[in-house]
């Protein structure tokens, strides 16, 4: 019996969040305790092929970790708790609130008295012991459930009962530290063996067709715009790729060769420059193949690979199984880890019959589905951080021999590799760029791309090479990454979202100031105040009181978008809001689904049955709520103000 063949990447990224000598976030250090080395170990664990993608910023910003640079979480936990300010306390908390309940704090009894003695109450001030708990509650629950089992000291404080001591903090810091230093030798050490394969990334994660040509969107979407006039810069993408390549080769002895374009993003210019680094094959979504094969497409065309003939040779294409791969990323989390996994396997048996029934069983000799997706996300929302169900689901493939796993290069090594004549450009997402350009936020940080690529040209024909120009040509390529653009994207909600933003604005600030320009946009501020309101679908706030206490309302109007399935709700301040002041939001869609919203100067917080819908500052004067697209809302708006004063509204909106 013919085996379906089955390949499984797992895209392992964090973007470059140093600035000037310290992490803004402490992400990177999190995924590398809780998720890196955690796969790695439960890969080995079974006879099965995977390839693992990694990014170039990934491995440097762990050897930073190294070297002693640190994030300001790390700084917070090494204030003595005495020492501990109201602000340093809520700021704590606010890390705190981050954690996935369900998942990283509830299967524990300590960890879930901490929380429920610290971050439950309506009101509370910690005490010195409650600021140890809470530093040592965060950083443990970020340790994968692998790394755990194998400290024992770990696997005491996760069933201990009394309280924890700075010294506990201390270990469970160093043991992220050490995680961090891991990771690099334990994938060299997997790629030794034939069952993993490595593949890279462009070296600052950038979406290279892109990078190659803005009106690229315009091409993959011609209802999309892009900045005019357009950024068209080959030259940066293909630094950007070399430099991955030239990396890898540092960092490990056997060479990549594969490459996984940031989100999956590809062009015809995009995957030639490819090629013309020595790249064999690269991948994308089904949806961009369905664009490029057009009228050719059938149900089976995603699980074939394909060859594009380019002015540098000849490179191999895989595209991901769409559904199958965000199963993984997106769906399964919230299932039975067993059910999960036989649900995978349904689906993969329904792939198979249907390749079977269209072409005979020898065509599975060259047929493969490829499941791509992040190999560090999702987990935090899975029971025992994924385990389970990866377990669940290896072992099954690996009892079952209807189905074969490949890695990426044995998938594409096939004689019967079909012909791709066209390239429509797109990416993993929608098969289009629309989450990173097109609208107005998105293509001013475009333009300011460009602006910041013609500054340092221009200083580099009148300068020699300089630690300066070095120092420059560095920051452009961590501007060029995917990460800021994506978080301009309105419906992307994040509780440090406004640091992305003020990252993407410091390194532009030191570009701009050391080469004497003037950016077209003042970057003193988010981005997202150089924004214009529309007088569509805004609706004005009036207060039923007289005009006395009107003078001191705060709301102004309403404004709803649409886009797809979702709606952004905004609501327009006259004046910022002082620190006593709250406003509360009811919402009602024409459904009579509720939604409850309280709005602080500082912050936001919604209450709805969808646990995806949420809340963020857009500016000190917008305050946006992201939802499920209705037909009609009926919004009460109550203002609490200075002095115990109350002021109700009520508005419709469509």
């Amino acid at each position: 019996m013919q085996p379906l063949r089955i390949c499984f990447l797992w895209h392992q990224h964090q973007p470059d969040y140093r600035v000037d000598g310290e992490f803004f976030l402490p992400w990177v250090r999190l995924h590398a305790a809780k998720d890196y080395t955690d796969l790695l170990h439960i890969i080995q664990s079974y006879p099965l092929k995977h390839t693992i993608n990694v990014v170039p910023t990934l491995i440097s910003q762990l050897e930073s970790y190294e070297r002693g640079f640190m994030d300001r979480v790390q700084e917070l936990c090494a204030i003595p708790s005495e020492h501990f300010t109201l602000d340093l306390q809520d700021e704590l908390l606010e890390w705190c609130r981050t954690l996935q309940f369900k998942t990283m704090v509830s299967p524990f009894p300590k960890l879930r008295s901490i929380w429920s003695d610290c971050l439950e109450a309506p009101s509370v001030t910690l005490t010195t012991q409650d600021v140890t708990n809470l530093k040592a509650m965060f950083n443990l629950a970020w340790i994968g459930p692998i790394a755990r089992r194998a400290s024992k000291p770990l696997s005491k404080m996760l069933l201990q009962t009394k309280d924890f001591t700075a010294s506990d903090v201390a270990l469970i810091l160093d043991e992220h530290l050490r995680l961090c230093k891991s990771f690099m030798p334990a994938l060299n050490d997997v790629q030794k063996t034939e069952n993993v394969e490595v593949s890279i990334t462009p070296y600052n994660h950038p979406i290279l067709p892109l990078l190659i040509d803005t009106d690229a969107a315009i091409e993959s979407n011609p209802l999309s715009t892009a900045p005019q006039p357009p950024l068209r810069n080959p030259k940066a993408a293909r630094r950007q790729v070399g430099k991955a390549i030239e990396f890898w080769n540092e960092h490990s002895p056997k060479p990549a060769a594969g490459m996984w374009s940031a989100e999956g993003a590809i062009s015809s210019a995009s995957v030639g420059l490819l090629a013309e680094h020595g790249i064999k094959w690269t991948a994308s979504d089904e949806a961009v193949l369905r664009k490029s094969l057009g009228d050719e497409w059938d149900e089976t065309s995603t699980y074939f690979p394909y060859v594009h003939s380019t002015e540098h040779g000849d490179i191999a294409l895989l595209f991901r199984d769409h559904s199958l791969s965000d199963a993984i990323g997106f769906e399964y989390s919230g299932w039975d880890s067993e059910v999960a996994a036989d649900d995978f396997i349904r689906r993969l048996e329904e792939r198979r019959r249907i390749l079977v029934m269209n072409y005979g069983e020898s065509v599975l000799s060259d047929a493969v589905v490829p499941i791509f997706l992040d190999g560090e996300n999702c987990w935090e929302f899975y029971e025992g951080n994924g385990e389970p169900f990866l377990r669940s689901l290896f072992e099954r493939l690996s009892n079952n021999a209807r189905f074969q796993t490949v890695t990426c290069s044995e998938a594409v090594n096939s004689n019967a590799k079909r012909q791709l004549r066209k390239i429509v450009p797109g990416s993993w997402i929608n098969g289009d760029f629309g989450v990173w350009i097109g609208t107005e936020v998105k293509n001013v940080a475009w333009s300011l791309l460009k602006e910041a690529h013609d500054a340092v040209a221009g200083l580099a024909v009148s300068s020699t090479k300089s630690p300066l120009l070095d120092e420059l040509h560095t920051r452009l390529m961590i501007l060029e990454a995917s990460d800021w653009f994506w978080w301009y994207h309105d419906q992307h909600i994040a509780p440090h979202k406004t640091k992305f933003d003020e990252m993407f604005r410091l390194h532009l600030r030191f570009i701009f100031e050391n080469t004497r320009i003037m950016p077209g946009v003042a970057l003193q501020y988010p981005l997202s105040e150089n924004n214009n309101v529309s007088t569509a679908n805004v609706v004005p706030i009036v207060f039923a009181t007289g005009s006395m206490h009107d003078a001191n309302a705060a709301c102004n109007q309403a404004q709803i978008e649409t886009q797809d399935d979702w709606q952004r709700i905004t609501i327009w301040l006259r004046r910022e809001l002082k620190d006593d002041e709250k406003i509360l939001l009811l919402l009602v869609d024409n459904s009579n689904v509720q939604r409850n919203v309280m709005i602080t100067s500082d912050a936001g917080m919604i209450n709805s049955t969808f646990h995806n819908e949420g809340f963020e500052w857009r500016s000190r004067l917008q305050a946006s709520i992201y939802v499920h697209a209705a037909e009609w809302w009926q919004i009460k708006v109550e203002e609490q103000r200075s002095g115990g004063f109350k002021a109700v509204a009520s508005i419709e909106i469509s």
